[in-house]
């Protein structure tokens, strides 16, 4: 068996039993999000994030001893990781016309069995992991374009904003799900898809620095 067929195979058993979990909590941008808006209105709720998260912003490579979780009660035999990533729209403060969106990773809440894994492929399994948190700050970085231009923030609607919010994310759980399957399906695929999350990446920042210098 070739080590590419060896390196499938594990890499099915992570994504089928160490998937990315993308979970409903709050955070704030990355790359500023804020302006002057003139907002009038107090009606956003507030959210915060989830207590001792890790920001993209601030620890953009994760390592396996990031991973501080304990092994998931009910975990299967062949499960090798949990990892647990999200993005939102956090700190919304209408008096002072501020608020951020980041994309974070739990710590306590994501697990690693590095010892179950083939060392092999220890390395290549933690640039997947990479590559699906990069994903998350992708779709932080599309809900920060969108959210830019808004004059009234708070006067748009927490209601509008978190069905937009939630769209981005679902957008984000596709894209990670498209991601395993064309490289399931063909191994070269994966660094043609760390390439096209790097572009993607830079494209979306490159759009919002574009917003921000106009003014």
């Amino acid at each position: 068996m070739t080590n590419r067929i060896l390196f499938i195979i594990l890499f099915v058993v992570v994504g089928l039993f160490g998937a990315v979990v993308f979970i409903q909590a709050i955070k704030s941008p990355q790359q500023g999000g804020s302006g002057g808006r003139n907002w009038s209105s107090t009606s956003y709720p507030s959210k915060n994030l989830p207590a001792e998260v890790m920001l993209w912003r601030d620890t953009p490579e994760l390592k396996w001893s990031h991973f501080k979780g304990e092994r998931s009660w009910g975990a299967q035999e062949d499960d090798i990781y949990k990892v647990i990533f999200d993005f939102d729209l956090v700190d919304v403060d209408c008096a002072d016309e501020t608020y951020r969106v980041e994309a974070y990773f739990d710590p306590n809440l994501s697990w690693a069995s590095v010892n179950r894994m083939d060392e092999s492929f220890v390395d290549l399994e933690l640039r997947y992991v990479n590559m699906q948190y990069k994903v998350t700050e992708i779709h932080a970085q599309k809900l920060r374009n969108f959210l830019y231009p808004i004059e009234n923030l708070c006067d748009y609607g927490y209601v509008n904003i978190d069905f937009v919010i939630n769209g981005y994310k679902e957008d984000a759980a596709k894209m990670t799900k498209q991601m395993h399957a064309e490289i399931i399906e063909d191994f070269n695929q994966f660094p043609r898809w760390e390439e096209k999350l790097n572009k993607l990446l830079e494209e979306k920042r490159a759009k919002y620095r574009e917003m921000v210098n106009a003014g």
